[in-house]
């Protein structure tokens, strides 16, 4: 192992046991944290992928502010990708926090919707062929009319 990847999977651990407790959600999002852990979901080592996004979930189920935060950050297109291809925990908590974005999307009309946060981010469409057609249709719904037409040309 790098030592550098060995010295960001401690770090994420660290993170992961101070997640969970509200100084250390507080601390984590004030120190400009949510950035750099979706980067770690996204290129990090098999078991900083599974502490970062154990973070996040602690973040999101405990903030609706820090929720926002990491939508806005482009955590959903990694998420996506570990919920497919992660070690089983990992799996199981970027399921978990998908599951929680989307009750989240459907327990308030006001908000804007997870898709419509991709888009406006400009995050790749390939994001789409990994999502169950239900799940596609029931996006879909929340786009703008101008989205709909390049999701159906896909």
């Amino acid at each position: 192992m790098d030592p550098v990847t060995g010295m960001v999977d401690k770090a994420v651990a660290l993170l992961a046991n101070l997640s969970t407790i509200s100084e250390g959600r507080m601390a984590i999002a004030k120190a400009g944290g949510i950035p750099l852990l979706v980067e770690v979901v996204e290129s990090g080592s098999q078991r900083g992928k599974e502490n970062a996004a154990s973070i996040l979930m602690q973040l999101c189920l405990n903030s609706p502010k820090f929720c926002t935060l990491v939508l806005q950050e482009g955590a959903v297109p990694p998420l996506v990708a570990l919920s497919q291809s992660g070690t089983p925990r990992a799996k199981e908590k970027a399921q978990q926090l998908l599951s929680h974005f989307r009750s989240q999307r459907e327990g308030s009309a006001g908000k804007v919707c997870l898709v419509y946060l991709l888009c406006i981010k400009m995050i790749h469409w390939e994001i789409f062929f990994h999502v169950s057609l239900v799940e596609l249709e029931a996006l879909h719904q929340c786009l703008p009319a101008e989205y709909v037409l390049d999701v159906r040309r896909y």
